[in-house]
């Protein structure tokens, strides 16, 4: 703006020292030829003409030059009252920063994400603010910020509230100029964070189904069927401990147990859990009519392992049974280290673990041997061929060479909207937009032979839709061809 009026007024001067001299120089040739012997009142009037000629001169730039000082400070007004109401507005903590790294302003926002009120903030170095969790072991959101490690951040307001997680970012305002201030911007990704965690524990709970629904048709012996059941629970379904147990119903003594607490080895029941089980008692009978006991949290007084250290590891339970004939019962405990980790979602798995677990003790009861030769590989493939169809969330196989669809699910029919038919046509670049078919080719080629969790893709159904979908993978033998199983779910988008 300032060379723009230094411009002007070169401008301006400019003309008026032309307009001047060519007046002086062109008025007194015209008055000397004109009038030879004219006095000085002639040379008066031709200063006064000059002086009303070069005054309305300048008159009509500086005006021209006024109004659009006007009209362009109007707009910066109006520019500035508009950016200040979004950024009081809009749900984006916004933190304004000198060049010292002082708080100089908050919006609204940025208040609610801190607990802490403007006048309180203001003169507060970015670095004392704190972060209740991060990527990293730093405990500052001003070196988080200058490092660019945000991804995880997580704020723990003043006033005691639970952390929410936040995507940061920071900007100069001038770049290298002496002075310059920052702009932080904080946006609150808590609920996604939360359904992303919570997808993550879904699909791990259906991978602890499926090699569970495997390992237990598979396995010789109660013990080693327990000991690899709940080894499963915490490698492959990431409970924090798991709890099994075999009994006839004659008392604890009848009892063959095994628990299994993350990265340690299996160890006999500790009796605060067999307590929970209530071998003598009503509650086993209860789970075996197929109801899920769930305890949302483990330290709420008044239980029998309310005070017990080994409990205290683990924030939540659920527990399941079933029995078979000749009243030996199978009972499997699950533990998580979150309070109330076992919502509906996780409660429809347990569901099915427990119809997996059901059909293995029925198996028990009957010829292992002619079980294991002639009809477990016929039920296990029934039972993972229903789990796949029936499952809630779209999923599908596809051939690893060609990409096109070997199989997919009701819930993917449902959700894409072609027929199963048109599935088994297509490949899986034809539900991909056109600028992510190459970065899908590079991900197969660099699929391994294991579980995968792919990150967020852009997915497209018959209608045209693009919507963002997680996807989980798990490469799997489908009749003699290298294919891979797909999970994916929608997620809403973050903006």
């Amino acid at each position: 703006m300032r060379f723009k009026k230094g411009r002007e007024a070169t401008r301006v001067a400019a003309i008026y020292v032309l307009a001047a001299g060519v007046w002086i120089l062109v008025s007194d040739a015209v008055v000397g030829w004109l009038f030879p012997a004219a006095d000085n009142a002639l040379q008066t009037i031709k200063g006064l003409l000059f002086v009303g000629v070069t005054a309305s001169t300048l008159w009509v730039l500086v005006d021209r030059w006024s109004r659009r000082i006007r009209v362009e400070a109007r707009h910066a007004a109006s520019a500035e009252q508009m950016l200040s109401q979004v950024v009081r507005t809009v749900p984006v903590g916004v933190v304004l920063l000198n060049d010292d790294a002082a708080i100089t302003f908050m919006n609204p926002a940025a208040e609610e994400l801190f607990g802490i009120a403007t006048s309180d903030a203001v003169g507060l170095r970015i670095e004392e603010l704190p972060v209740a969790e991060g990527p990293t072991e730093r405990v500052s959101i001003g070196e988080l910020l200058c490092t660019g490690e945000t991804e995880g951040l997580k704020l723990r307001a003043a006033d005691g509230r639970i952390a929410r997680a936040v995507f940061a970012r920071a900007a100069e305002v001038e770049p290298g100029q002496p002075g310059s201030g920052w702009v932080v911007a904080l946006t609150d990704v808590t609920d996604a964070s939360e359904a992303r965690e919570r997808a993550l524990r879904l699909a791990r709970g259906y991978r602890f189904l499926s090699e569970a629904s495997v390992a237990m048709v598979r396995r010789d012996g109660r013990h080693a069927m327990l000991e690899e059941l709940c080894r499963l629970a915490v490698d492959k379904g990431g409970y924090s401990g798991a709890c099994a147990i075999f009994m006839d119903g004659k008392g604890e003594e009848s009892v063959d147990g095994v628990y299994l607490r993350a990265h340690q080895s299996p160890s006999a029941v500790p009796p605060e859990l067999m307590t929970a089980f209530d071998v003598n008692g009503e509650l086993v009978h209860t789970m075996v009519e197929g109801e899920i006991l769930v305890w949302p949290d483990l330290s709420e007084a008044g239980q029998p392992w309310s005070e017990s250290p080994e409990v205290a590891r683990h924030g939540s339970a659920a527990s399941m049974a079933v029995s078979e004939p000749g009243g030996i019962v199978c009972a499997l405990m699950l533990l998580d280290r979150e309070v109330g980790a076992f919502d509906a979602d996780q409660l429809a798995v347990l569901k099915l673990v427990r119809s997996t677990l059901a059909f293995a003790v029925e198996r028990g009861a009957l010829d292992r041997q002619r079980l294991m030769a002639e009809d477990a590989l016929e039920r296990s493939e029934r039972s993972y061929r229903e789990l796949f169809e029936k499952h809630p969330q779209p999923m599908w196989v596809y051939d690893l060479e060609t990409l096109g669809y070997l199989a997919v699910n009701d819930a993917a029919v449902a959700k894409y909207g072609w027929s199963r038919d048109e599935f088994l046509s297509m490949t899986i670049a034809d539900i991909r937009p056109p600028d992510e078919v190459g970065l899908l080719k590079d991900n197969v080629r660099r699929v391994s032979e294991e579980y995968e969790d792919a990150g967020i893709w852009t997915h497209i159904d018959k209608s045209g839709r693009h919507f963002p979908v997680h996807v989980f993978s798990h490469t799997i033998d489908w009749n003699g061809r290298a294919a891979e199983l797909v999970l994916v779910q929608e997620v809403a988008r973050v903006s």
